[in-house]
């Protein structure tokens, strides 16, 4: 027998590339090359993420037909059985970069059990890879993040005026604005008076909370962080005229 596997995808969400949301769709063709008639025959479809970690299909493998005819797991000499699947792409998935999968195809002739195998080729030997080879589908990670960084004033002597003693109290917040969990997050802060002179802030950057939970250092898709820094004014802070302050996150 010969076994191939294609993988096509259709776009769900209709942004134009392979990625949460979306469906892979597999065809899997099995073919009796030899000179007699098979029987019991069976996939085991084997579906993984780019680091190897197991995924569950959405659906299928599923009998569709079969060139001559035959019923499901039977196949007469150089007869074509078809048979569909689908995965449709998880966060998961989508953060390893690609889903890889493969099947392997068992059946028996005349006399014998389960003597025949062939585990599936992708059907492009364009790729130096003429036979047995996975079928990768690769996703489009798009990894991108915003930051933000906002202040206001404790008017600590009360005298209205934005002075010495007073505290600067910024918030920072950092959204996922891609389409991959982010991970190993970190805040680089340059605080500076109005000589170009480094300051150093009275407290954080602090981890306040995040959005959907997640703990410091990660954000999923959509989350946004929330953090906290403070710096009381001094005298020679206050000699220079202003405080600038950024983050690199």
């Amino acid at each position: 027998i010969e076994t191939t596997k294609t993988a096509s995808i259709t776009d769900n969400n209709n942004n134009g590339i392979n990625d949460l949301g979306d469906t892979i769709t597999y065809t899997i063709t099995v073919e009796n090359k030899g000179n007699v008639s098979l029987t019991g025959l069976g996939l085991v479809d084997t579906l993984t993420d780019a680091n190897a970690s197991s995924l569950s299909l959405s659906s299928g493998p599923t009998f569709v037909s079969s060139s001559a005819s035959s019923a499901q797991g039977t196949l007469t000499v150089t007869e074509i059985a078809t048979y569909t699947a689908t995965y449709i792409i998880a966060q998961g998935a989508l953060d390893s970069g690609s889903v890889v999968n493969t099947v392997l195809a068992t059946a028996s002739s005349p006399g014998n059990s389960n003597n025949v195998t062939d585990r599936s080729d992708n059907g492009d030997d364009s790729d130096g890879e003429t036979q047995d080879d996975n079928t990768v589908v690769t996703l489009s990670r798009s990894p991108l993040i915003e930051s933000t960084k906002t202040a206001t004033v404790t008017d600590n002597n009360s005298n209205g005026s934005t002075d010495l003693g007073d505290t600067i109290v910024y918030t920072i917040t950092v959204e996922n604005k891609g389409n991959v969990t982010l991970s190993s997050i970190g805040l680089t802060d340059t605080l500076l008076d109005g000589n170009g002179s480094a300051l150093t802030l009275t407290s954080g950057p602090t981890f306040t909370s995040a959005s959907a939970s997640s703990a410091q250092g990660t954000l999923l898709v959509g989350e946004t962080a929330s953090y906290t820094a403070s710096y009381t004014i001094t005298q020679l802070a206050l000699d220079t005229g202003s405080i600038s302050n950024s983050v690199l996150v």
